[in-house]
């Protein structure tokens, strides 16, 4: 669950947040994704290709009103017209969006090892019944990898 919307959920008393993924899985990029059927995928894939430009798009400029030149965490002149962009589009208080702000990769780029990493703990902590392959569950025509140090994605 995206850190606004569960701190509108626990904030209102609907539920309790057991601990931050980040705390049990430390990772060093965020780890979300986005999803299109199969049949989108396979007869619409300029469509797929166009919406995956526009989201990396917003997120090179939600990087751009966060993090410093550096690649530290900063507010920048834009951070608050992006708050309050998310706060209407999710339809939450400025407050909810500004405790629950979160590293989007600007690229979209996504660490197959990471994801591999979560779907083992997921395994592990018995809340999933079989292993699954990161990669198959990716298609890797739309996926941009996110290179490591060590030559893994």
């Amino acid at each position: 669950m995206s850190s606004a919307n569960l701190l509108a959920v626990t904030n209102r008393n609907g539920g309790q947040r057991l601990s931050w993924l980040d705390d049990e899985m430390h990772y060093n990029v965020a780890l979300t994704g986005t999803v299109v059927s199969t049949k989108l995928a396979e007869s619409r894939p300029d469509t797929v290709r166009h919406f995956l430009a526009a989201f990396r798009r917003a997120a090179q400029a939600w990087d751009g009103a966060f993090v410093d030149a550096n690649g530290n965490r900063a507010d920048q002149p834009s951070a608050q017209d992006m708050i309050d962009l998310m706060a209407r589009g999710l339809k939450q208080p400025v407050k909810v969006v500004v405790d629950g702000l979160n590293y989007i990769e600007p690229e979209a780029r996504i660490a197959v090892s990471d994801v591999q990493r979560m779907v083992d703990w997921y395994e592990k902590m018995g809340m999933q019944k079989s292993h699954i392959d990161a990669k198959s569950v990716m298609d890797m025509r739309y996926a941009k990898l996110l290179e490591r140090g060590s030559g893994e994605n």
